[in-house]
């Protein structure tokens, strides 16, 4: 049977990726827009304990483009934006499950941080923050307790350049994830 809390659990988990301020900029839905889980859901991301010191101050967990434009545009400092894709089953009674994932590290280039030098500097910062993110989760993935998700994924991860023309005039790193028969 499929894990109906997958979505969930991935966000939890990558919640602890990132600082205490990141978590508390989400959750600003009017109360009488939000389904009936969301203050508990905000409740336990709060708790999450911390993985690493990341020093991210943004957290996207979205398949949502727009919400994803809107929210980018408007973040300054290091960003966290996790992208959940397909979950495949077959049958009834789950013999295969495939999983897609893609996590990115980015930061703001502006017109007054953006020269070859400081491009240089921040590209090299974000690597080395998604490289801690991924030996975590390489670390963790044989844990008893790891993530449900996390444990379907298959190392070595692609990582590919994130330009800022194409991320809202964010530059950064991706770390895309091959699927694992679960």
């Amino acid at each position: 049977m499929l894990n109906l809390q997958y979505v969930r659990s991935l966000m939890t988990y990558f919640a602890g990726f990132v600082t205490a301020d990141a978590i508390n900029k989400l959750g600003k839905l009017p109360k009488n827009a939000r389904l009936p889980e969301y203050d508990a859901l905000i409740l336990e991301l709060q708790k999450v304990e911390k993985k690493a010191n990341t020093g991210i101050s943004n957290y996207i967990f979205s398949i949502n483009e727009k919400y994803l434009s809107d929210n980018v545009k408007a973040m300054s400092g290091k960003l966290l934006f996790v992208e959940y894709g397909n979950i495949t089953l077959q049958g009834q009674v789950v013999t295969h499950v495939e999983v897609d994932l893609a996590i990115t590290v980015a930061s703001e280039f502006t017109v007054s941080n953006n020269d070859i030098i400081n491009e240089t500097l921040m590209m090299e910062n974000n690597l080395a923050t998604l490289n801690t993110i991924l030996e975590t989760m390489q670390q963790e993935q044989e844990s008893l307790d790891a993530c449900p998700a996390i444990k379907l994924l298959e190392f070595p991860a692609t990582i590919i350049p994130v330009s800022p023309s194409t991320f809202y005039d964010h530059g950064g790193w991706c770390a895309m994830f091959t699927r694992k028969n679960g």
